[in-house]
Formats: structure tokens, C-alpha cells, sequence
């Protein structure tokens, strides 16, 4: 069996679990028919008596007996540890709400991936300078220094409404979006409000605003009188 062993996992890769090894990218080892060579083995094996494998993974186990049909995946059997830990706290939590992390502008700032334009020209310029307005403008909404509306009673803007105004979502999935939000820039100087995608998780911000508290007036203007439509805002 050791001999097995070897030959399996010379051909894949190796990931190292808690206290198994598993085997990953096994197209090489199809390639080379090195299950092919593995299963004749045991199989001889198992017919003079010998002792079944033991390293292999349980669901491995399950798919060579029963078939996809009999698989019960387990999430100890996952290799990735980070994906693990997610999984088992999804498994344990009592409500949707009790996972759901704290959204603060620091996690908002990370989510995204900014699309510039080319590096010294005009056009980047102004592109970073908004970027530092809109980084500044989630850190006022997160201290509270941002309201929708004031009349009859002051209403706080919230980092959720940006967040569901880029990507239709309130909340960051636990295991995180498919792909990267992105910000683009718009530099028509007549577009004073941002636009957004929420298929394709973008935010464009308009660079003809100057002014830091006219920028803030109407970002909140923009996201909060678009809020409940999908698509392209």
C-alpha cells in the first residue's frame, strides 16, 4: 500500500489537511494512468487478503463504491484549512445575521478593484484625487457624518446602501463575491452623479466634481434615489 501511496501522489498534488493528505489537480495523474495502475494494485491486493487503503479521502471512498449518488461530503475532508473554518462557521451559526460581518469603509475600500487610466496622464490624475474623496466619503458614513435627508428627522446614509447600490447585495457573502467590485470614472463634465452595474459590480464616479462636500451631496443623492432598482443605475 505504501507503494500505492507513492505512486498516487507523485502524479497529483499533494494538500495537506489537519492530519490527512489529499489529492488535488489529478488530471496529470489520469494522464498517466497512474489511478488505472493504483486501482489494479489494490485490487490484486484485496483478492490475496491484503489490507484495504487508508489514504485515501472518505468521499473518494464513497464515489468508487456507490457513485456520485453515494457521496456524503464532509467539510473535514475540504484540504483548504481558510475554507474549512468558513464552512464550519456558516454550519454552526443560528441565523443568516449572526454571520454576516460588520461592514466598516475599510472593508468596503478592500472589496474594490480600481480601473485607472493611464499612469501621468490628465485623466489619472483626477481619477486619484476622486478615489481619495470617495475613500474619505465611506469613512464620514461610517462616523456618522452623512444623512440621506434631514428633514422632518435626520436619517443616516449607511455603507450598505453603497454596497447594495454597487452590487445588489446589503451584505458581503460569506465566501466573498465571484469577482471584484470595480470602480470606473466618468469624465463628462455634465455627469455630476455616480452610475452603477449591479451585474457587473461596478461604480463609476463622476471627476467633474471638485468640491469634497459637493462630491459627498451628491454620491448621496445618486445612491440614495436609485436604491431598490437592479441593473444598471
Amino acid at each position: 500500500m505504501n507503494k500505492n501511496r507513492r505512486l498516487l501522489f507523485k502524479s497529483s498534488k499533494a494538500d495537506y489537511g489537519r492530519n490527512k493528505q489529499y489529492t488535488t489537480n489529478i488530471v496529470a495523474g489520469l494522464l498517466e494512468k497512474a489511478y488505472f495502475h493504483v486501482g489494479r494494485m489494490i485490487g490484486a491486493s484485496l483478492l490475496q487478503g491484503g489490507s484495504p487503503p487508508t489514504f485515501l479521502a472518505n468521499s473518494m471512498v464513497d464515489y468508487m463504491l456507490y457513485g456520485i449518488e453515494g457521496v456524503q461530503l464532509r467539510i473535514n475532508n475540504i484540504p483548504d484549512i481558510a475554507l474549512q473554518k468558513v464552512l464550519k462557521e456558516l454550519e454552526d451559526a443560528s441565523s443568516v445575521s449572526e454571520f454576516q460581518e460588520l461592514l466598516t469603509a475599510a472593508a468596503v475600500i478592500d472589496l474594490f478593484q480600481v480601473e485607472y487610466s493611464s499612469c501621468g496622464s490628465n485623466n489619472r490624475q483626477k481619477e486619484e484625487a476622486r478615489i481619495i474623496m470617495f475613500y474619505d466619503y465611506l469613512q464620514d458614513i461610517e462616523d456618522g457624518k452623512v444623512f440621506l435627508s434631514t428633514e422632518p428627522t435626520k436619517v443616516q446614509m449607511a455603507l450598505e446602501k453603497v454596497l447594495q447600490f454597487t452590487t445588489g447585495c446589503r451584505s458581503i457573502p460569506p465566501l466573498g463575491f465571484d469577482s471584484s467590485p470595480t470602480i470606473n470614472f466618468c469624465h463628462d463634465p455634465a455627469v455630476t452623479l455616480p452610475t452603477s452595474n449591479t451585474c457587473s459590480m461596478s461604480i463609476t464616479l463622476p471627476t467633474a466634481i471638485i468640491n469634497v462636500d459637493t462630491f459627498s451631496s451628491r454620491m448621496t443623492y445618486g445612491i440614495g434615489n436609485s436604491l431598490g432598482c437592479l441593473g444598471h443605475v
